[in-house]
Formats: structure tokens, C-alpha cells, sequence
């Protein structure tokens, strides 16, 4: 009770504390808001007094002109040199007013001297000339071609004697008077707040924003809807204060028209600003209530402890009593007793629920071994890392124990849906981790049995006896890393493979082995060059087998070193057979697993059988898998280093699709990388593939090895490889394997294909044109066609273009950026990954930093073409280019 007592009660006044403060500052936030709005319309209101009051002498003095030609055009004799003076005297009343002056109704100005104007096609006249506007007219911002400043034009008409419209009188007004006037120092408004005087049409007139005014946008449009938000805070009649996004900032915005003035006012306030003392009082408030809230905590935990402390020793003393009798003392782990227990009760609620139950019984591999070499101190070290690792992988509510000595149990729950071999698996791997003993490494592996309710058993020590089974099965594999499910079928299983162990055994001596060739050609003259040894198990009961159905089994036990030196022997005995038939050039390949190559007696049997058979040294190849140099790479190359004195070819093996070891790799004496065929055969189809053989047959040939391709099946795969650089090929597309009576048929042909199959169908360079405008492709080849002695070829999109790119030797790409589907940077990025010598060009409308950045790093472009394209500057890219490829071709 005391326990709920101390969670509840303080969970309660915590989030009191926060709802009352959280009730604060929501309406400490509708304060901020109301005030906003109230500065946000005080303002717009000064602001539309101050440009009323600003304009109004401005009337008064149109006013006061109108009465005077009136007054003049009554007389008989119009005397224009005193109505000019009267006007000029009128207009020196107001500050900023310039050039008063009138017009007839044709628009003729009358007054100013020598001044020769018309203004019958301006919009104010048009307007006091139809008699639809008897008020001031005030036209919109106007520049000054001479001086580029901007101006109003303020007007009003005048009648003759007998009513009729006789013209208008006006004048300028610069607008920078309007901003220095309005804007000058009425408002304390902060820098990220707005001020706009705008017109009918809503041209902006006046402008202060950014903490300053501003003339730049002096007659820029503004939109209705850059001044109306997505939340209306409050409406009037041609008032609307909102609550919207403003050049890129959130604003209370007040917007309405000036009384009796083609003239809008527009004031934001920005939100940010406005509520920036509401977010210091929410963190401060946020900060107390985190006080409060620790401090009620604090109190009422230090209270649940202090009870806690009160349990009494006899009571600790029997709960370590009865703990120590269920648990191991080494690893802390449930013993064997628990365990049981464990199972029974897991039984039960299985029983229940309709779910399985799964029993791993684990072994280490290894153990007895470093118990007795390192001492017992590193051995329980074992133990306990074993322990915790099991006990990290192991899910909640499965359990894990240790039953004794070297052997774990874990009791894993199969509910619809679960996997009990992930489960194994990732046991195998906790076991395979590598341990720090003594200074050294150690991987200890393991052997996993597993049974499962009810199928195994209904009872805890059935299905124990039934896992343990199992692991002794895995055991029995002789190899680590083994995981065994205890099944009815399992004996006939086991059976059946050592019978098909006790016949592979007797498969040597029954001469039912056999040796396949397959052969490898050069890719430059199509000549024949050598063969690999490929083995084949021709059985009177399972018929022609291939190495994979028989081979993992040999390496599980001793036979992969008999059939290892059979091999041997076999491809040594062939060589000489075929040497004394006058091909003494001839070399054949044979592969060797790890399991071979590392034994020490390795080199010797090679030597025995190169001097057995009397052939040289450099026809036989042993090809090996990079994997080998994870085992012992130290004795794996000093192996390579003996054969290669005794004059024996390396090549390495399946490069690529394992763990790719670069830093062994360059340590490896080989003669030969092969390419495996996963990536020969995603040549045409795949740029990645591509990408992968380029590197690679670059990587041999700086290491100064021959790059050999296996799986070439295509005449366009060969095309490519031949392309890419790579020296030989080998695949059914120059033939399958065959037995030996098959291959001196090839060896009397002088070439196993035409070479010039491989070569490129045209001499010229080609340069690819990747635009979707069909007017820009014209453009460049037209304009470039008869400059250049290269071959066009074009494409509209990306996908058109890496087509073209797999299926041709480029030497050039020209590339628009803006393509259907991808940018031109991303496919100049795939092709130089497929060809890394291309030269690289994009032409781009709108250059700028980011774009040439990824263009440089990402795709390697070389040059950059802004549209419109400069055909003679492109010309002497690629002349340059071209001179670059034929001083490398020299």
C-alpha cells in the first residue's frame, strides 16, 4: 500500500501543479493576442489619419488653383502670365508639391511657359472628364524617366461659365516625401514589423519593413490575399485583423482603406515579437514547476525508501538462501533445478494458451580445451561472458540457465507467428563471438539441440533429454556451429547420410570420380589459353552429381583432402597427356578449399605431383577463395609464397560475393583475379554490376594480375568485358564443361572465336546528347556535325540515355540538368560509375552554387554550359578533349 501510496500521490500534485500553470499561461496568451490586435489596429488608424492630414493641403491648394482659373476664365481676356504666377504661389504653400499647373478639356497644358504636354490619356484626367470622380484624383506611383523617381499626380476639374468641364489642374508629388513624411519617427514599431500605403489597384506607395523604410518596392503590386490569413481574429466593416503568413513571417495584420482616399494602410505586427515575453514567462514558469515537481518527488521517494529499509534481515537472509539454491553461483543464471521447475510451469500456461514451447540445449565448443591450456581462472571468465551474452539475445519471458560444467539451456516461448530457428541463430552467433583470454583471441563456437513441446514431450525432463539428443547429433557433424532439431526422422536422416558418406568413400578407389574442363580464352585474339579442372562424382546409385551435392560433405570430415589430392593428381596427369601431344602451352586450373590449402603438407603433394609428371611448374593453377585469408591468413600466404618458388600459378577465387579482404588482398602473390559470374551477368542490365566488374578488373591490373570473367554467356556480356579492359573470359558462351576426350577438338582450332566479333562497330568517338527539347538536340548536332569528326547520338530522357550508355563505348555525354523523371547530375552520376573516362559536360538554365557543388562531387562534371549554348565554346572542349585521347592512344 505504501508503495502505490508513493507513486500516486505525488504523480497527483505534479500534474496539479502543471495544470495550474498550464491555465496561466493560456490566458496569459489571450492577452498577448487582444493586445496585439489592439496595437496592430491603433496603429493602422494613426496611420490613416496621417495620410489624410498629409493630403488634405494638398486639396485645399487644388481647391484654391481651381477658383483662380475659374475667376480668370471669366474674364473676357484670359491672362495666362498672372494665372502661372497665382499658381506658382499656391504651390509653394505646400512642401513636396511641384509643378501646378492646369490643362484644358483636351487635355492641352495651358500654363508653364514654353511647356508642350498633353494629358487627355492619363487615368485621373479620364476620370474628372467623365464627371464620375468630382473629388481629388490621384493617379498611381509614376517614374520619371530622367531622374528614375517615383511620383503622384494629384488633380481635380474645373468648369467654364456655363457648367461645362473646361480641364484640370494638377500636380506632382514625389513619393519619397510620402515616406519621409509618414514613416519619419510617428511609430515605435520593431524591425521585423510592416508599414504599406498602397493604392486602389494596391500598388504599394510607401513602404517600412525589415527596420527600415523602402523605396525598392515603390510600385510593386501586392495580392488581396497576402494581407487575409488562414485565422480571423476579429471582423468589422472593411476591417480585417488576421492572424497570417506575410513574407515568410506570421503577423497581426490590420488592413484597411482611408477614408475619403484611393489609399489602403496596411500595419503587421510580427507574431514572433509579439509574444516573445509570453514564451520567457512560459520557461520560466516551466522551470518552478520542474523545481516543484523534484522537490515533491524527492520527499515522497526519500519517505517510500526509508519504509523500504525497514524490511527485516531474517527475512533478506532466507530470500539469499532460497536464491542461491536455484540459481548457479558462477553465472548467476536459474540452475538445473529451477530450470525444471521453469519448464513445467511454462508447460502449463502453454497447455492453456495453445502455444509451443521450444528447449535449446546448448553446448560450447572448445571449452575443455582452454580449461586446460589457460587454467580454470579463464575458463569460468568464459562461462560468466557466455552467460551474459545468452542472457542479452534471450527475450522476456524465455528463460536461460546453465545446467552445469559447459552446457546452457534456454526455454523460448512459439507463439503464432515466431521462429524458433531465429532464435537458434542468433545462439550460434553469440557463440561464435570472439573472446579476449590471456592476451589472445578466442572463438569458441557451439552445438545447439533443440526439442519441442508437445510434439518432443509434456514434461520438463522429456523434452530435456530430447534437446540433449539433439545437440549430440549436431556434435557427431564434426563441424561447429551446428544446430540439430530432435525429430522421429532424424535417424533415417542420419542414415542416409552416412551412406552417401560410406560411398563417397569408396568413390576414389572405384574410379567414379571425374574431371571436367571448361575452357578459358584471351579476349583479344580469341585464343585458347587453358582450362579449369572441374570435378564431378559419376555414381552408379545418384548418377553424375556436381560438386555442390557431395562436396560440403567431404569437407565436413576427412574425405575433402582425398578427393583434394585425387584432383591433384588427376589435372597433372591430364597436363602431361596433352603436353605430349604437342601442346606444351597448355595449363589447366584447380580449385582447393581452405581446408586444404591451410594443412601444411600442401606444398609437398604439389611438388610430388609437378615432379611425378615431369610437367612445368607454370601449368598448373591453383585457384583459391579470398575467404581462406580469414581463417589463418598469416599461414595462408607463406603457403602462397612456397608455391609461387616452386613456379605455380595463384588465382583468387569467387572475388567479391564474400568478405572482400583489400588488406590481404595486396599481401596475396597472385597471378590472376576472377570475376565471379553473379556480376558477369547483370553486365547489360545493370549499371551497378558495371560498375562492380570495372573496379575490380582496375584493381587487378594494379596489382598486376590478369582479370579473368567467369559466367560469360552472351556474346553482348563478352562485348562489354572486352570493352571494360578485362584480359580473359570464361563461360558457356564459349563452351560448358566437358570431359577430357572433348577437348582436343578445341585444341586444334587456331581461335576459340572471331575477335573482331568484340570490337566496336565504328572507329569514330561518339558523344551522347541527352536533351528533352528536340530543337536544343538539332541545335548541338547540327551545329556541331560538320566541325567534328564524331558520331551524335541522342536521347530525350535518362532512361533512353543509359540504354545508349551500356550498350556503347562513350566518349563524351552532353547532359541538360532539367530531364524528365531525373536531373542530368544524377545520370552523369551512374555513367561515371559505368564509365569512369567519359568526359562529363552539363548544361544547366540557372547555375548556381548548390547545384554546381553536387555536380562536381557527385557526378564529376567537367564542364558547365549555360543556356544559350555556345557552340564554339563547346567546340573547344571537345578538340581538346579529343587531342587528350589521342596523345593517351600514342
Amino acid at each position: 500500500m505504501v508503495r502505490y501510496y508513493s507513486i500516486i500521490v505525488p504523480l497527483i500534485l505534479i500534474f496539479l501543479v502543471f495544470g495550474i500553470s498550464f491555465g496561466h499561461l493560456r490566458d496569459s496568451h489571450g492577452k498577448y493576442e487582444e493586445r496585439a490586435i489592439l496595437n496592430a489596429q491603433n496603429m493602422g488608424i494613426m496611420m490613416a489619419e496621417e495620410t489624410r492630414a498629409y493630403f488634405r493641403p494638398i486639396d485645399v491648394t487644388l481647391l484654391a488653383a481651381v477658383d483662380q482659373i475659374q475667376l480668370n476664365i471669366g474674364k473676357e481676356k484670359l491672362d495666362n502670365l498672372f494665372l502661372d504666377r497665382q499658381l506658382y504661389t499656391l504651390e509653394r504653400r505646400v512642401p513636396g508639391l511641384n509643378l501646378l499647373k492646369y490643362a484644358d478639356a483636351s487635355g492641352n497644358v495651358l500654363s508653364g511657359g514654353n511647356i508642350s504636354m498633353n494629358v487627355a490619356n492619363t487615368e485621373y484626367f479620364k476620370g474628372l472628364q467623365s464627371g464620375a470622380n468630382f473629388n481629388m484624383a490621384i493617379s498611381g506611383p509614376l517614374r520619371d524617366p530622367d531622374t528614375n523617381e517615383w511620383f503622384l499626380v494629384c488633380a481635380r476639374r474645373y468648369v467654364l461659365p456655363d457648367g461645362k468641364f473646361g480641364g484640370v489642374v494638377f500636380a506632382t508629388l514625389k513619393t519619397d516625401r510620402i515616406i519621409s513624411q509618414l514613416f519619419g519617427s510617428m511609430l515605435q514599431i520593431s524591425s521585423r514589423d510592416i508599414l504599406l500605403i498602397l493604392n486602389s489597384e494596391f500598388a504599394t506607395l510607401g513602404a517600412f519593413f525589415n527596420g527600415r523604410e523602402s523605396r525598392e518596392i515603390i510600385g510593386k503590386k501586392m495580392a488581396f490575399d497576402d494581407f487575409v490569413g488562414s485565422k480571423n481574429l476579429t471582423s468589422s466593416p472593411n476591417v480585417k485583423i488576421t492572424y497570417t503568413v506575410f513574407d515568410q513571417n506570421k503577423r497581426f495584420t490590420y488592413f484597411n482603406q482611408i477614408p475619403k482616399l484611393p489609399f489602403y494602410v496596411v500595419v503587421g505586427l510580427n507574431a514572433e515579437d509579439v509574444f516573445s515575453p509570453w514564451w520567457k514567462e512560459v520557461i520560466f514558469i516551466f522551470f518552478i514547476d520542474l523545481l516543484l515537481a523534484a522537490l515533491i518527488s524527492f520527499i515522497f521517494f526519500s519517505h517510500y525508501r526509508s519504509h523500504r529499509k525497514k524490511i527485516s534481515e531474517q527475512e533478506k537472509y532466507q530470500n539469499d538462501l532460497q536464491y542461491q539454491a536455484m540459481h548457479d553461483p558462477l553465472t548467476k543464471l536459474p540452475n538445473r533445478l529451477l530450470l525444471l521447475d521453469r519448464i513445467n510451469s511454462v508447460i502449463q500456461l502453454a497447455y492453456q494458451d495453445k502455444f509451443k514451447v521450444a528447449v535449446f540445449f546448448i553446448n560450447l565448443d572448445k571449452f575443455k580445451t582452454i580449461n586446460d591450456s589457460l587454467g580454470r581462472e579463464y575458463g569460468d571468465q568464459v562461462l560468466r561472458e557466455i552467460a551474459l551474452r545468452l542472457s542479452d539475445i534471450i527475450r522476456d519471458p524465455d528463460i536461460i540457465g546453465r545446467l552445469g560444467s559447459d552446457e546452457f539451456l534456454a526455454v523460448c516461448q512459439i507463439k503464432q507467428n515466431d521462429n524458433s530457428n531465429l532464435n537458434a541463430q542468433r545462439v550460434l552467433e553469440c557463440l561464435r563471438t570472439p573472446l579476449q583470454l590471456g592476451g589472445s583471441t578466442q572463438v569458441l563456437g557451439g552445438s545447439v539441440g533443440i526439442s519441442v513441446y508437445p510434439e518432443d514431450g509434456d514434461n520438463a525432463e522429456i523434452l530435456l533429454k530430447s534437446a540433449e539428443l539433439a545437440m549430440h547429433c549436431a556434435k557427431k557433424s564434426e563441424q561447429n556451429n551446428k544446430v540439430h532439431y530432435y525429430l522421429r526422422e532424424m535417424q533415417s536422416e542420419a542414415e542416409d547420410r552416412m551412406l552417401l558418406e560410406k560411398r563417397l568413400r569408396e568413390a576414389i578407389p572405384n574410379n567414379e570420380l571425374v574431371l571436367y574442363y571448361q575452357p578459358q580464352v584471351d579476349l583479344r585474339s580469341g585464343t585458347l589459353t587453358g582450362f579449369e579442372a572441374l570435378i564431378r562424382w559419376n555414381s552408379p546409385v545418384y548418377g553424375l552429381l556436381p560438386p555442390g551435392r557431395f562436396i560440403p560433405i567431404a569437407e565436413e570430415t576427412d574425405i575433402i583432402k582425398a578427393i583434394g589430392y585425387w584432383v591433384l593428381y588427376t589435372a597433372c596427369k591430364q597436363i602431361r597427356d596433352w603436353h605430349e601431344l604437342g601442346y606444351e602451352w597448355l595449363s589447366v586450373a584447380i580449385n582447393m578449399s581452405a581446408a586444404e590449402f591451410c594443412n601444411g603438407e600442401t606444398v609437398v603433394y604439389i611438388e610430388d605431383a609437378i615432379k611425378k609428371y615431369n610437367i612445368p611448374a607454370f601449368c598448373l593453377e591453383v585457384e583459391l577463395t579470398e575467404s581462406l585469408s580469414l581463417n589463418d591468413p598469416e599461414a595462408s600466404i607463406e603457403t602462397m609464397h612456397k608455391l609461387k618458388k616452386l613456379g605455380v600459378r595463384l588465382a583468387i577465387d569467387d572475388f567479391g560475393v564474400g568478405y572482400s579482404n583489400l588488406g590481404y588482398l595486396k599481401l596475396f602473390p597472385a597471378d590472376c583475379l576472377k570475376i565471379d559470374q553473379v556480376f558477369t551477368r547483370g553486365l547489360c542490365h545493370n549499371p551497378e554490376d558495371r560498375a562492380i566488374v570495372n573496379t575490380v578488373i582496375q584493381l587487378a591490373h594494379s596489382l598486376s594480375m590478369v582479370a579473368l570473367a567467369e559466367g560469360a554467356e552472351t556474346e553482348s556480356e563478352a562485348r562489354q568485358l572486352c570493352a571494360l579492359g578485362a584480359d580473359r573470359v570464361q563461360g558457356y558462351w564459349i563452351a560448358r564443361p566437358v570431359p577430357p576426350e572433348d577437348v582436343i577438338p578445341m585444341l586444334q582450332k587456331a581461335r576459340m572465336f572471331d575477335p573482331k566479333l568484340l570490337m566496336p562497330t565504328s572507329e569514330r568517338l561518339k558523344v551522347l546528347v541527352v536533351d528533352d527539347s528536340s530543337t536544343m538536340r538539332e541545335f548541338l548536332v547540327e551545329g556541331l556535325a560538320d566541325l567534328i569528326p564524331v558520331e551524335f547520338l541522342c536521347a530525350e530522357d535518362a532512361n533512353e540515355a543509359m540504354s545508349i550508355i551500356l550498350s556503347h563505348q562513350l566518349f563524351a555525354i552532353i547532359a541538360d540538368n532539367y530531364l524528365p523523371g531525373q536531373s542530368g547530375v544524377e545520370l552523369l552520376a551512374q555513367a561515371r560509375k559505368i564509365s569512369p573516362a567519359v568526359l562529363r559536360i552539363l548544361i544547366t538554365g540557372t547555375p548556381n552554387t548548390q547545384l554546381l557543388r553536387e555536380a562536381i562531387n557527385f557526378a564529376g562534371v567537367e564542364h558547365f554550359l549555360s543556356k544559350p549554348v555556345d557552340l564554339d565554346h563547346l567546340l573547344d572542349i571537345l578538340k581538346k578533349a579529343m587531342l587528350r585521347e589521342v596523345s593517351v592512344v600514342i
